[in-house]
């Protein structure tokens, strides 16, 4: 969808919290289950993260992580959902 990982190829780590606040993303992209609903509340309201571009823009956006992790037709779905996480302009 054009996006850049902060990550950049490391794979599906546990992320150093100040990598995170040191790459200060536009966009942060989490997603969710049937167990946690709205994770972007909890990275919008994460103490030492309120300067992140991503946290003071309101851009923390929760995807499905059925869509997103499984493979299958529905990934069509998910690269929408992913593009209009970070273009958000484009899809109004």
């Amino acid at each position: 969808a054009g996006g850049i990982n902060i990550v950049n190829g490391e794979g599906w780590i546990q992320y150093p919290e100040e990598k995170v606040i040191e790459a200060n993303p536009q966009v942060i992209l989490t997603t969710y289950h049937i167990n946690v609903k709205e994770p972007s509340k909890q990275i919008l309201s994460r103490e030492g993260w309120q300067d992140i571009e991503a946290v003071k823009n309101q851009r923390v956006v929760d995807l499905d992580s059925n869509l997103v992790t499984r493979p299958g037709s529905r990934i069509v779905s998910a690269l929408e959902q992913i593009a209009k996480a970070l273009y958000p302009n484009i899809f109004k």
